[in-house]
């Protein structure tokens, strides 16, 4: 059975409206409970208001994240901590080690779709993309 994505900019407001916002790490967290299990994966980009393509759909197993160091960076000498507030992490979709970034520079805003454990994971990733994530039952 293959899980389904809101279809239309109305369906998605709608379940936006419904839940709990979440934090650029506890995004990250929610991900790393996920490998290991099949998923589905839609990017879309456009402004609010205006149509949205989808530019990536992805279907597979969630492997691993992968740190990918300072999405921007930081003064040499800010330290570690600085470095660490700005990696980058690529989510990786299947053995064709296809995926997509987050970086704590871009992440807007994530949030459940559904009130149940394990439902599909809404993330806007700057102000014109959104990337939802949602693990097969």
């Amino acid at each position: 059975m293959t899980p389904t994505i809101a279809a239309s900019p109305v369906q998605a407001a709608a379940l936006r409206r419904t839940v709990r916002a979440v934090t650029f790490e506890e995004t990250l967290s929610a991900l790393q409970h996920l490998i290991g299990r099949r998923v589905t994966v839609k990017v879309t980009v456009g402004a609010r208001g205006a149509p949205q393509v989808t530019i990536a759909f992805i279907e597979g197993d969630l492997l691993r994240t992968l740190n990918r160091g300072p999405a921007v960076m930081p003064d040499l000498d800010a330290g570690v901590e600085a470095w660490d507030e700005h990696d980058a992490h690529f989510v990786v979709v299947g053995h064709a080690s296809t995926g997509f970034y987050l970086s704590p520079q871009a992440f807007h805003d994530a949030r459940w779709l559904s009130d149940e454990p394990g439902g599909a994971l809404w993330i806007e990733h700057g102000p014109d993309i959104v990337v939802t994530v949602v693990p097969a039952v």
